[in-house]
């Protein structure tokens, strides 16, 4: 079974550069102003296989677009983070290189992640892809795909969308410190179950029991 997962975010809007227009931009400020992440795992999985939780959530995967004032839109790529690897150290979310925010008031940038973090087609395979290359335009693109020896421990795949925020913190998922970026991942599986009930005819007449 294979699911391809479109999620639209991000967004890096106009940002006037003299070379490429996909160039990631670098906005490097005092560490007062670097960009925290936090997370916390939403909703209970109905998920089958290794379900993420706040305790084994270990890494995780950001895109974000920085736009100046203006509001993401499709036509915006991810000139800010592409694929950013996020992990655990401790009680902290930690990433290199560090990004900050823009010294401009009501600058805004958009996020979006998800988990695990893609470790691409080779050991360990956990059926995440990232499809959208780093110059792309609008939402991400992920692939997700079980294969049939891996049906009970599949990866437990959870995202979260921040759209236009703001370091004075008045995007909903900001902290009151104006630095925090709070993804609150949601579990993006859902479990199926099936039950048949078959006569004794149908039942005796037929290979699969």
């Amino acid at each position: 079974m294979r699911k391809s997962i479109f999620l639209g975010i991000i967004a890096l809007a106009a940002v006037s550069m003299t070379s490429c227009s996909n160039d990631e931009v670098t906005l490097a400020y005092p560490q007062d102003d670097a960009i925290e992440f936090g997370t916390y795992l939403g909703r209970d999985a109905l998920t089958r296989g290794v379900v993420l939780d706040n305790n084994n959530l270990a890494n995780f995967g950001v895109f974000a677009s920085y736009t100046g004032e203006t509001d993401w839109a499709s036509t915006d790529g991810y000139n800010f983070m592409y694929n950013q690897f996020v992990e655990k150290s401790g009680s902290d979310w930690v990433y290199t290189p560090k990004k900050y925010w823009p010294t401009n008031q009501g600058d805004k940038i958009s996020f979006f992640a998800y988990a695990p973090y893609a470790t691409g087609a080779v050991a360990p395979y956990n059926g995440i892809t990232v499809v959208s290359a780093n110059d792309a335009k609008d939402a991400p693109v992920i692939n997700y795909n079980i294969t049939a020896d891996n049906l009970e421990n599949q990866a437990d795949f959870v995202a979260d969308v921040l759209m236009n925020q703001v370091k004075e913190g008045t995007g909903s998922s900001i902290d009151s410190d104006g630095r925090v970026v709070s993804f609150q991942l949601l579990h993006e599986l859902t479990r199926l179950g099936f039950t048949a009930r078959l006569d004794r005819d149908a039942y005796d007449s037929t290979d699969a029991k």
